[in-house]
This record gives C-alpha cells, structure tokens and sequence, in this order.
C-alpha cells in the first residue's frame, strides 16, 4: 500500500495597502493512495500554518483513495522590508498500513517595496528646493 501526497502554491495577488501589505497564495494538499487496498472510512487530517512566529492549526475530514484534502487561500503578510513567508505542516494518520504521512513546504512571497518617504527641507515655494 503506497500514500502519495503533494503540497502546491500559487500566487493569486499582492495587495498594498497603508494598513498591510500580504500577499494571496492559494495552497492545495492532495493525496492519493495506491494498491489493492485503501481506507474508505473518513477520516480527520490536519494542516498547521505557521508565520511570523505563530501557528494556526486547521482539521478537514477527507475520504477515498484520491482526494483533494484543501484547497485554499493563505494570507501571507509582509513585513516592514516588504519581505513575507509561510509554512505549511501537515499530517495524516491514514487508518491504513501507510501510517502516519506528513509534508511540510514553505512559500516565500515576492517582495512588495515599502513606500518610500519623501524628506524636503525649509524652502520658498516658487524656488527650488533640496529632496
């Protein structure tokens, strides 16, 4: 008996905004068991993700021997450099000879430039002045 799983991302958007910048990814975790055998009860599989130093644990129920477990948007939040990642762990206790089954990935988003601050000093307007 075989238990093959896949973790994906996708960019789906940036947004910037003054109150945050994130960015939008989509994550799916599909799994497919193999063989003569398979478990068709439902069963609970869990996925935490895990971002600027806390974690968030989520619980899905799936059944059959192919199946798309989540499919998702995630927000990843960026920092002040404009830079931002996540982690996705999972687990599946498959019920089966397979045991236990677990994955983990990471998404880093592209980076969204800070806003720039824009310094004048003392001047007429009218005149030129130093930027």
């Amino acid at each position: 008996m075989a238990v093959s799983q896949s973790l994906s991302f996708s960019l789906v958007e940036q947004q910037y905004s003054s109150s945050g910048n994130k960015t939008l990814v989509r994550f799916i975790w599909t799994s497919t068991q193999s063989g003569e055998s398979f478990n068709n009860n439902t069963r609970t599989a869990q996925y935490t993700v895990t971002q600027n130093g806390s974690s968030q644990t989520y619980y899905v129920n799936y059944k059959n021997a192919t199946a798309t477990i989540v499919d998702t948007t995630l927000t990843v939040d960026h920092d002040a450099s404009g830079y931002g990642s996540l982690s996705v762990d999972t687990y599946m206790n498959t019920g089966i000879s397979a045991g236990v089954v677990e994955k983990s990935a990471t998404y880093t988003a592209p980076r969204i430039a800070p806003k720039s601050t824009l310094v004048v000093s003392d001047g007429t307007l009218g005149t030129a002045q130093n930027v």
